[in-house]
């Protein structure tokens, strides 16, 4: 997730907001204050909204819902519902005639937990097969959980109902928890983790393929329950990794999509640097934590060969910690790819270079006051984006 989502501070690491001690007030207050706030947002539809022009570029954003919570994900429905993911526990359904909480979810929220990512199953309109992605202390220690969910087989928005869990993780910290889940064009279900947290990954998940942290996961969940795993999985009969695993050395990435030639592309969260946009191939190495970025993190001088290095990065004179987005399909920046920085309010679009290995300079689309917590791509192809600390759901539109 974003850095510092426990508190507006510019800080650019998570080592004060944490000690062997314990977690700082600011961080409780902000566990109470998402605790109390979770079901009593309208999160309703804006009625010909009117757009504001993004600072410094092109782009305009409409708003389309407000009140929304402490928004982390966006997902529309084949029949355009959209879909909005409350950290503090709730998914709701926005038309433009109602709206209401479609179900909740008892999590461990604040700091960077919560209830964090929400994907559709490809054949959602048939089966109305869902799965989420949250932090719980239910059964003891902090996790990571997946679980699969099934909708309502006529009226989907009527209520949903837990299947089961799919896949969890312990979490040895607060914080780099990931969150995300994706389908890709293959049918399987993409899960980012993140390192696990707390300064410069003290674990060393990112260069273990033993470790679900610090990994992106690579699932069939239309086999066997909970799932198979896919017998084309990179690491698949290795003994020094876990066959789910699919690209390894991710620090923690927030937010990732599939481009249309069915590339995943994520957003992946800098220790105290570089920020950076990188293709997640399989079988990869993304560097994490001997680089950040290209560069040298734990050590110099050190090498990157064999790993992938960033599609475009950038430093702390430009942002802080970058929001992965998508691929926009209508519009001005159609074909490019849309993503943004949680803390500058700076949007980007890029045009994805050919090849994985490829790097490639984006266009900057404006900045926004906000806190730019996700992306998503409605049915018509167009960009949608979540202000975090507002709780305004927009629609990127050329002014």
């Amino acid at each position: 997730m974003p850095e510092t989502f426990a508190t507006s501070s510019s800080s650019t690491s998570d080592e004060p907001r944490w000690s062997d001690g314990g977690e700082p007030l600011t961080v409780w207050l902000f566990v109470l204050a998402a605790c109390a706030s979770g079901q009593d947002r309208p999160c309703r539809a804006v009625a010909n909204g009117v757009p504001v022009a993004l600072e410094g570029g092109a782009g305009a954003l409409t708003p389309v819902a407000r009140e929304c919570g402490e928004v982390v994900d966006l997902q529309f429905a084949p029949d355009q519902t959209l879909l909005v993911v409350d950290q503090a526990g709730a998914v709701r359904w926005v038309t433009s005639e109602a709206s209401g909480v479609w179900f909740e979810v008892p999590v461990a929220t604040g700091n960077e937990r919560g209830l964090l990512g929400l994907a559709l199953h490809p054949k959602f309109a048939e089966n109305r097969r869902f799965f989420v992605n949250y932090t719980t202390r239910r059964d003891g220690p902090l996790k990571s959980v997946v679980e699969e969910w099934r909708a309502d087989p006529e009226e989907w928005r009527a209520k949903a109902q837990r299947v089961g869990v799919v896949y969890e993780v312990v979490q040895p910290f607060g914080n780099h928890n990931g969150g995300d889940l994706a389908f890709g064009p293959d049918g399987m279900l993409y899960i980012g983790w993140g390192d696990g947290g707390k300064w410069g990954d003290p674990k060393g998940h990112g260069r273990n393929k033993k470790s679900a942290l610090g990994t992106m996961l690579r699932l069939d969940v239309d086999g066997k329950s909970p799932y198979e795993v896919p017998a084309d999985n990179p690491f698949v009969g290795q003994a020094d990794a876990l066959p789910e695993v699919w690209a390894y050395g991710l620090r923690n990435p927030w937010r990732y999509a599939f481009d249309p030639m069915g590339r995943l592309v994520a957003g992946d969260v800098g220790q105290n640097a570089w920020e950076e946009i990188t293709f997640v191939v399989g079988g990869g190495d993304h560097g994490w934590n001997t680089l950040e970025g290209s560069h040298c993190y734990a050590q110099t001088p050190c090498t990157s060969d064999g790993m992938v290095t960033p599609v475009w990065q950038y430093g702390r004179e430009v942002g802080q910690s970058v929001t992965g987005g998508v691929v926009a399909l209508e519009g001005r920046w159609k074909g490019q790819y849309v993503f943004g920085d949680f803390l500058s309010g700076r949007i980007w679009a890029l045009a994805l270079p050919r090849e994985v290995s490829g790097t490639a300079e984006p266009q900057l689309v404006g900045r926004f006051g906000g806190r730019i917590s996700t992306f998503g791509r409605d049915r018509a192809g167009r960009v949608h984006l979540a202000d975090w600390t507002g709780g305004t759901v927009y629609r990127l539109d050329s002014p």
